[in-house]
């Protein structure tokens, strides 16, 4: 919920901007400085999915290895379909436990390099 506690309790006194970059605009600037992104850690409060689905052509060019931390959207938990893109672009997945929490993170790695 950390991402989301303004909203929810309207609290709007403490509020930073931060400027982000989409993983391909971050893609861009790694091609032009002939730098290959090697580690990616999503925890995008839910957005996973839109990502990966437009990550296709930076996965295949630069196959980072990939720790997500999968959320809940639209009521349910968004794990399984994360794991069927991955697979989809070649990736294998493991899931790995998040300390004493019952939520768990996905490891990808890319199965040919």
């Amino acid at each position: 919920m950390g991402s989301s506690v303004v909203s929810v309790l309207g609290r709007n006194t403490n509020v930073k901007v931060v400027n982000v970059l989409s993983i391909n605009d971050a893609a861009g600037l790694a091609d032009k400085g002939r730098v290959r992104i090697a580690a990616v850690k999503m925890d995008i409060e839910g957005a996973e999915v839109e990502v990966l689905k437009s990550a296709g052509d930076f996965l295949h060019r630069n196959k980072p290895n990939l720790v997500i931390e999968p959320h809940v959207v639209d009521g349910r938990m968004c794990t399984e379909e994360i794991c069927q893109l991955l697979g989809s672009y070649g990736y294998s997945v493991q899931m790995l436990s998040q300390g004493i929490h019952n939520w768990q993170l996905i490891s990808a790695k890319p199965t040919a390099l």
